[in-house]
């Protein structure tokens, strides 16, 4: 842990500026600052927004000092991510991706089937969001970049879907 990090912050509560080593101060009185954390990750067992309670999990006590967690407003606790939220998310990256290649007049159409392939090959609870995003990128942008870039004639849908243990796409 470095104490020079920790102590910025400290700075910032106390004063409501930061200064750097050339005496440059930067103002945060009308600021909203949110800190993320892994912080009792492996005491909870998982990420995700819980109930919104006071977290008092001894990995925040004993990584925090009192002097920096009483300046803190509220600390949220972290619950794992549900099967049903991680569907969400994979629908949340497919239409931004969908999104991204609609500005180039191209449209995504993404089965069920692959959604819930993608979703399996993405789902890991104690890794969140991000793994469901590799997976995207791994298996979707990688493979629609090289049709994008090989088509001999202009394409205006891609289909993706998933069908004896491998996406296809046309």
């Amino acid at each position: 842990t470095d104490k020079k990090v920790l102590n910025t912050f400290l700075q910032v509560f106390d004063y409501g500026t930061l200064t750097d080593t050339k005496g440059n101060k930067a103002d945060f009185t009308e600021t909203i600052i949110i800190m993320t954390s892994n912080l009792g990750a492996s005491e909870q067992n998982g990420i995700g927004f819980g109930n919104q309670k006071l977290y008092k999990g001894s990995a925040v006590i004993d990584f925090l000092t009192p002097e920096l967690r009483n300046r803190i407003d509220k600390i949220l606790e972290f619950n794992k991510l549900t099967k049903e939220m991680m569907e969400n998310i994979t629908d949340k990256f497919i239409r931004d991706l969908s999104n991204q290649l609609s500005i180039k007049n191209f449209t995504l159409l993404v089965s069920n089937e692959a959604k819930i392939a993608l979703n399996d090959i993405g789902f890991d609870p104690s890794m969140g969001a991000r793994s469901v995003l590799r997976a995207i990128n791994s298996e979707f942008k990688k493979e629609i970049s090289r049709i994008l870039l090989s088509a001999n004639q202009p394409l205006g849908t891609i289909s993706v879907d998933y069908v004896e243990g491998k996406f296809t796409y046309i």
